[in-house]
């Protein structure tokens, strides 16, 4: 292999590179050779399921190893949701996208989250769930079935989701099904 940079990381040298992909001061290589990135580089991380997010000084990018780009602009930051959707953040606001690059929320969230197979969606200090599976039927043009409004959601254990309406209190399954019904208790 003929060289291709005039420096690389210390953490390359005298050793038995395992690494999927090789970061240099302004590209990416994949072990085969490919360039899968070039362009300014601040910081790499592996968000997982052969996807990495690419941080330049104004924005991030997020790059399947094979070079294929989500999205074609810049985000604010990306995250792996589970492990077939990824959340990515433009202008303070969260949406979701598909791994091959489609969207299907746009950005009106203040964050989002899993737990479990449930997503949780948080936009001016309410919460609302989803199932993950029900997300993605919106690549079909589906409605998402929102459940109604939470002031708080927490996970618990085995995958139960603790919810608050007030001094209301209950808990839900990953069906999105009431567990412990919605109210006035302390739990």
């Amino acid at each position: 292999i003929k060289p291709t940079a005039g420096q690389i990381n210390d953490d390359y040298l005298c050793g038995n590179i395992t690494d999927e992909l090789l970061v240099f001061d302004n590209k990416i290589i994949a072990r085969n050779g490919a360039v899968v990135y070039r362009g300014e580089i601040k910081e790499v991380e592996i968000l997982g399921y052969g996807f990495v997010k690419v941080r330049t000084a104004t924005c991030v990018n997020v790059i399947h190893y094979s070079g294929f780009i989500i999205g074609e602009e810049c985000f604010q930051d990306a995250k792996l949701l589970k492990k077939n959707l990824l959340a990515l953040q433009k202008n303070n606001r969260w949406s979701v996208w598909t791994l091959t690059g489609r969207k299907l929320l746009d950005y009106e969230w203040d964050d989002i989250q899993t737990i479990e197979d449930v997503m949780v969606f948080r936009k001016s200090g309410k919460y609302k769930l989803a199932h993950m599976s029900d997300i993605a039927k919106t690549a079909d043009q589906f409605t998402v079935p929102f459940t109604h409004e939470f002031d708080e959601v927490r996970g618990w254990a085995k995958g139960m989701i603790w919810m608050r309406v007030g001094t209301e209190q209950g808990v839900l399954n990953q069906d999105l099904s009431n567990w412990i019904k919605l109210e006035t208790q302390e739990i």
